[in-house]
């Protein structure tokens, strides 16, 4: 048991340190979609275009020869990335704050206490909302590179000048939080147990 206490006392420094990391980033992002809002469109065409080397569209990345000047409104996509960018890291920390709420019952001794299960059910809440900001923060690309582009322009054979086909991580990530469920419900049934046996004694 002691050993178990030593080591949730090391995890729970170390996502305390996350959870502040998660905070500023938080914040960070917040105020991007905030200046975005507000900067000309002349200053984001620029930013945009620095990152026009690369384009994706669906599995495949294409690596162009030289930049692209983007087209369509870019604020608008701009706001959009940012966006879910904010929503997913403060998905993160809400996690995280769940983390530490259960490393620190399990840092007192209390590995079964009441709270753990129900901690660990929110957690699968919070991590499944987590996969679907993931897919849509994956759509939201896509969709931003396909149209702040003329693909007319892309498919030239002398400005690609290489394709790569990235591999896709399909349904896997839903796993996460079908373990946190899983371990709601091992932990409420640990802490049954142990209230029995209290009981019992």
């Amino acid at each position: 048991m002691e050993k178990l206490k030593k080591t949730a006392r090391v995890l729970h420094r170390i996502v305390r340190i996350l959870y502040r990391l998660g905070i500023v980033g938080t914040i960070v992002t917040a105020v991007a979609l905030v200046l975005i809002t507000l900067l000309p469109a002349d200053s984001l065409r620029q930013v945009v275009s620095s990152a026009g080397m690369t384009i994706e569209l669906g599995t495949a990345e294409l690596h162009l020869s030289r930049i692209l000047e983007p087209i369509g409104d870019i604020r608008l996509f701009l706001c959009a990335v940012f966006g879910v960018a904010t929503v997913s890291l403060a998905l993160s920390v809400c996690a995280l704050k769940l983390v530490l709420r259960i490393l620190r019952l399990m840092a007192d001794g209390r590995p079964f206490d009441g709270t753990v299960s129900a901690n660990f059910k929110r957690l699968g809440w919070v991590t499944l909302a987590g996969v679907a900001v993931h897919y849509v923060m994956d759509g939201v690309d896509a969709a931003m590179d396909v149209s702040m582009f003329d693909l007319d322009q892309i498919f030239r054979p002398d400005l690609v000048k290489g394709v790569t086909i990235q591999n896709t991580d399909s349904l896997s990530s839903l796993l996460i939080p079908v373990m946190m469920f899983l371990l709601s419900y091992v932990f409420r049934y640990g802490g049954e147990l142990q209230r029995q046996s209290d009981e019992t004694l």
